[in-house]
């Protein structure tokens, strides 16, 4: 999925779910199904995604990336939720405090996928005319920063209903989420590192920025 399809995709998801007639058995049940319908488009762009440039080589996730990742994206359905429920009993305004959970757990998320064999070896960045082994391949070190993400979502409920028709409101969301959560890929960072030849052989680090839907 991209970026495009995650905003189009989540505008009219939030959309059906305030077309919904049917009063709700729990408050925490709507608020649980928000959640859940940004983290799960969230995570599909994820893990379509590759590290670098996509001008030259695209390196994806490996099935171990991937599975990492899904295991790890309850913490930002959990943290979304309990943002929503905090406005929902305090009629707390959305501000960076509140939403600072959202970025942070977006970060931890990313953060599960910082160990060796998360991001496929091959192919090997040009700079390796020769490449003797991919030892050990491309690693992330720097999950990304939360500020972009913790913004995103503060400018996304904030948005008043009562100067905007609804649907264009829930577009308005989809895209300020969007816009968090893409500017947090890009700030992603890491490295691919293989061993070159030499006496002995020696590794050579190639550094890379961002993360990026196919």
């Amino acid at each position: 999925m991209n970026w495009a399809t995650f905003e189009q995709q989540l505008a009219q998801k939030l959309q059906e779910r305030a077309d919904v007639s049917e009063e709700p058995s729990s408050p925490d049940i709507e608020l649980i199904k928000t959640a859940t319908i940004i983290t799960d488009l969230y995570h599909q762009v994820a893990i379509a995604s590759v590290e670098g440039t996509l001008i030259t080589f695209k390196r994806p996730l490996t099935p171990i990336g991937t599975g990492l990742l899904s295991g790890a994206k309850i913490g930002i359905q959990a943290a979304i939720f309990s943002a929503l429920k905090t406005m929902q009993l305090t009629n707390i305004k959305p501000n960076m405090v509140l939403m600072s959970p959202i970025g942070a757990a977006v970060v931890a998320y990313w953060g599960a996928a910082a160990v060796p064999g998360s991001i496929s070896p091959f192919p090997p960045p040009a700079q390796y005319a020769v490449l003797r082994a991919p030892l050990p391949g491309s690693l992330l070190f720097f999950p990304g920063n939360p500020i972009s993400v913790t913004n995103g979502f503060k400018n996304a409920f904030t948005r008043n209903f009562n100067t905007n028709s609804q649907e264009q409101a829930y577009k308005d969301m989809a895209s300020d989420i969007r816009k968090g959560l893409e500017q947090h890929m890009l700030s992603i960072t890491g490295a691919y590192i293989g061993l070159v030849p030499g006496t002995p052989p020696f590794p050579l680090p190639t550094p890379w920025t961002g993360m990026r839907p196919l």
